[in-house]
């Protein structure tokens, strides 16, 4: 391993109701760590589309960053996107608001902790979305047969919403 390679634990962990999962994963850093095992940085995999629409608990969602932040944990969001399979409305454009604003919601709270400090995108545009590729599972696809709009690009390549969403909590969270 290279001496300066950043090692990370990567997980899909969200702002759902349910803590359990985020709750194993700080037990399982502090053991971790408690024996030694060099991890710097938490790698959460923000597939966002599970929650939209649904619950979410945003103060469980700070207090589980300001907790991995306690740990001396950097935070990277990776895998970020936001497939609207929940979302009954067909309208593009009115489902592009309501992701773009999803998305900033969940920024804005994570971006709020200094020791969040990237942004990485699972897919760039819904052309080569990972959510329309012919393998995504049927039981993960909209009801309605329609293809996904859960990246920050769409098929023609243009901005989204989502791009937006993205740029402006990037804008007005704290310096790093």
């Amino acid at each position: 391993m290279p001496p300066h390679a950043q090692r990370v634990y990567n997980g899909n962990m969200s702002w759902e109701q349910n803590p359990d999962h985020r709750d194993a994963v700080l037990r399982v850093l502090e053991q971790a760590l408690k024996r030694g095992v060099p991890v710097d940085a938490i790698g959460n995999q923000s597939h966002l589309g599970n929650t939209l629409g649904r619950g979410r608990d945003e103060r469980a969602w700070n207090r589980f960053l300001a907790e991995l932040d306690a740990m001396g944990m950097t935070v990277l969001i990776t895998e970020l996107d936001c497939a609207d399979r929940h979302l009954s409305d067909q309208e593009p454009a009115r489902r592009d608001a309501e992701i773009a604003a999803f998305v900033k919601g969940y920024l804005d709270i994570t971006l709020s902790h200094r020791n969040v400090s990237q942004i990485i995108c699972w897919g760039l545009s819904d052309r080569y979305s990972n959510l329309n590729r012919d393998s995504y599972p049927t039981r993960s696809r909209r009801p309605d047969g329609l293809p996904m709009r859960g990246n920050p690009f769409d098929d023609a390549l243009r901005p989204k919403p989502f791009y937006d969403a993205i740029a402006t909590a990037l804008a007005a969270c704290p310096v790093r």
